[in-house]
């Protein structure tokens, strides 16, 4: 009966544990049909390719540069949520060079005009590989700067820190050629990110603004080196509410009841 119920529980969890999404490419149409165009003045935006894939048979490249200032990227805009709602921002990433000048990040961000490079910009939250100056941060919330090119970064643009509000994710493991799992898990006011399931922050940091979210971006940019990067199953939702996770388990409960 014990085995019974484990079972059951670990099955109900992983049925209600996936959030909601409001965006997601594993890019296994063979295209970049889900995004709306692309950004930057690279002469190369990328594409989808089924050489160096994480999942399934197809993932997006994008390019290297060797011309300081060019960015080589994609949009995808979508219905703007996540004022005050738990949200996560989820996707893969994978280097073609673990150390070096690179610049390969995702993006979300949020506009005054509910799309990409529409109005103002309200919010810009970014994960994945920066090489400029970044912040450090200590268990107690303690800001201070710090670079660290072995490691990965997550940028919160609007939240008053200083470099850009990049930060370097110091507590999890180094930059590699594997393919990296990142997740940021987003509150109303704070975030914290997660590399390959390990916290990279010592404490979580401020989100800044709590605007909607109203698209993805993710590029190679202001590389010095030619290094491509590449992407697999992006993805932008809301973190399921408790309650719903409390109907499965009362569920649970009346079926083993039924079974005794």
């Amino acid at each position: 009966m014990r085995r019974l119920i484990f079972a059951l529980s670990a099955a109900c969890v992983a049925a209600a544990s996936p959030a909601s999404f409001v965006f997601f490419d594993d890019f296994e149409t063979g295209d970049f049909s889900n995004w709306d165009g692309t950004t930057g003045s690279g002469t190369d935006p990328g594409s989808v390719q089924n050489s160096v894939v994480y999942q399934g048979n197809f993932a997006a490249r994008m390019s290297g540069s060797t011309t300081s200032g060019v960015v080589n990227g994609r949009y995808a805009n979508f219905t703007s949520t996540g004022a005050a709602q738990p949200l996560f921002f989820d996707f893969y990433m994978k280097l073609g060079a673990a150390s070096g000048n690179n610049r390969h990040y995702a993006e979300i961000r949020s506009y005054s005009g509910d799309a990409f490079l529409s109005g103002s910009l309200e919010q810009l939250l970014a994960m994945g590989a920066y090489n400029a100056t970044t912040n450090m941060i200590d268990a107690s919330g303690n800001v201070s700067t710090g670079s660290n090119g072995s490691k990965w970064q997550v940028r919160t643009a609007f939240a008053g820190y200083a470099n850009g509000g990049w930060f370097v994710l110091d507590q999890a493991a180094n930059r590699t050629t594997d393919w990296t799992h990142f997740r940021m898990e987003i509150g109303p006011n704070t975030l914290q990110v997660y590399v390959d399931g390990v916290a990279g922050l010592a404490a979580p940091i401020s989100r800044g603004n709590s605007s909607t979210i109203d698209c993805m971006v993710f590029s190679s940019r202001l590389s010095s080196v030619n290094n491509d990067g590449y992407f697999d199953n992006m993805g932008f939702g809301i973190v399921p509410e408790p309650s719903s996770l409390a109907v499965i388990g009362i569920g649970l409960l009346a079926f083993c009841r039924r079974r005794r």
